[in-house]
C-alpha cells in the first residue's frame, strides 16, 4: 500500500534528519551515538542515506502524479535502517 511506505519513508526521513542536525549544531557525542543507533559508521553514510530517502519518496510522489488512479505499488529500494 502506498500510504504505508509513505508513511514509512516520511518517517525514517525525519528520524535521520534529525541525527543529522546534531552533527550541525555540534553534537558530537549525541550524534554519534544516534548514528550507532541507526547502525552506521559515519555521516558520510548517513548523508548517502538521506538521499536515498529523498530520492525514494520523489519518486513515489512522481508516481502518484502519474497514475492512471488505479491503487498501484511503489517500488522502494531503500531499507531503512534497525533501531
Amino acid at each position: 500500500m502506498i500510504v504505508k511506505h509513505s508513511w514509512c519513508l516520511l518517517h525514517c526521513d525525519r528520524r535521520v534528519l534529525c541525527v543529522q542536525e546534531l552533527l550541525d549544531d555540534g553534537l558530537l557525542d549525541q550524534f554519534h551515538k544516534s548514528l550507532v543507533e541507526l547502525n552506521m559508521d559515519s555521516a558520510e553514510e548517513l548523508q548517502s542515506y538521506i538521499n536515498k530517502l529523498q530520492l525514494a519518496v520523489e519518486q513515489g510522489r512522481q508516481k502518484l502524479l502519474h497514475s492512471d488512479g488505479a491503487e498501484g505499488k511503489t517500488e522502494v529500494n531503500v531499507v531503512p535502517p534497525n533501531y
